[in-house]
C-alpha cells in the first residue's frame, strides 16, 4: 500500500493498495509495488528522520523484515538512489 509518492513523497489523495495513480505533485505515474512501497517509507525516514517507525510501519502495511531493511539502509546513510539500486540488485 502506498499512501506517499516514492518520487517526491508527497502524500497521495487515496491509499494506493492496487493500480496506478498520479501524483498531484509531481505528475508521475506511480505503479502499486513493493519496491515502490519501500522508495516510498525510505524517502519519508530520510525526510523525517524522527518519525514514528511503528507508526510508519502500520500505515504502509510493513513486515518486520521489511522495517529492518530500510532501517539498516538508513543507519548505512544511503542515498535514494543507492537504496533504490540495491532494492533492484535484491530481485
Amino acid at each position: 500500500m502506498l499512501c506517499y509518492c516514492p518520487h517526491c513523497v508527497e502524500l497521495l489523495p487515496e491509499k494506493l493498495i492496487d493500480g496506478i495513480i498520479f501524483c498531484p505533485a509531481c505528475s508521475r505515474m506511480i505503479k502499486s509495488n513493493m519496491t515502490n512501497t519501500l522508495v516510498s517509507a525510505y524517502r519519508i525516514l530520510k525526510k523525517n528522520k524522527f518519525c514514528n517507525h511503528k507508526q510508519l510501519k502500520f500505515e504502509l502495511q510493513l513486515s518486520q523484515e521489511e522495517l529492518d531493511f530500510i532501517l539498516q539502509a538508513f543507519e548505512e546513510e544511503m542515498s535514494v538512489e543507492e537504496f533504490s539500486k540495491k532494492l533492484k540488485n535484491m530481485k
